[in-house]
């Protein structure tokens, strides 16, 4: 990134001429990639509808075991969960203002044992088309620091009432890893999308 801009100095006449360059390195999660965690972080959203009209989005998560099964969730309506592993900041139905809108946060020395996956999922309440976002991201935050981001707008993705953004999964060695997954989750709730989020572990945890 660069910038190159002249700025009033105050007392003095003339200008200041500031240019400089830089780079921002966190990494961005394509789908299908995978990036080791921690044992405690938080995943945040945010989203800004733009001109278009504003709709509440929620992010949520549910579990399931090695069978696909689902053992529980957590969401807006259920802020707390997994034997106090997973929590919910609370519902934000408009998105404005700075900075996450929704924060989930992980403590995974606390997940019990059965827990093969943790999968993270955003409804739009109203049934508003996630697709008429100008703007939305999920990041994973580590130490207060962005540790992994996923970003969209609504040109990147299909019309639909879920959005299913990924898992954090056991790894194959010690540990959990996050796997974008990216994919379509109709359903205005999370309990809606359920059906279709089980079909996309089944795909793509792993055995």
């Amino acid at each position: 990134m660069q910038v190159d801009s002249w700025l009033p100095v105050e007392g003095i006449a003339g200008q200041l001429h500031l240019r400089a360059k830089f780079t921002v390195n966190i990494p961005y999660l394509l789908p299908k990639q995978q990036m080791p965690l921690p044992s405690r972080f938080q995943i945040g959203l945010a989203w800004d509808f733009g001109d278009n009209d504003p709709a509440d989005l929620d992010a949520s998560v549910a579990g399931f075991n090695a069978r696909f099964e689902h053992l529980e969730s957590v969401s807006f309506q259920r802020l707390a969960g997994f034997e106090g592993a997973v929590s919910h900041s609370g519902d934000d139905r408009t998105g404005d203002g700075d900075g996450d809108d929704e924060t989930i946060t992980f403590d995974m020395e606390k997940v019990p044992e059965e827990v093969e996956a943790l999968a993270l999922c955003i409804n739009s309440y109203s049934g508003t088309p996630i697709s008429k976002v100008s703007f939305a991201h999920v990041r994973i935050i580590v130490d207060g620091k962005t540790h992994g981001c996923f970003c969209f707008s609504g040109t990147r993705i299909k019309a639909c009432s879920g959005f299913f953004i990924g898992f954090v999964q056991k790894s194959q060695g010690e540990g959990w890893e996050f796997l974008t997954v990216a994919a379509a989750a109709e359903g205005r709730t999370l309990d809606e999308s359920l059906p279709a989020i089980a079909a996309l572990a089944s795909q793509n945890l792993k055995r």
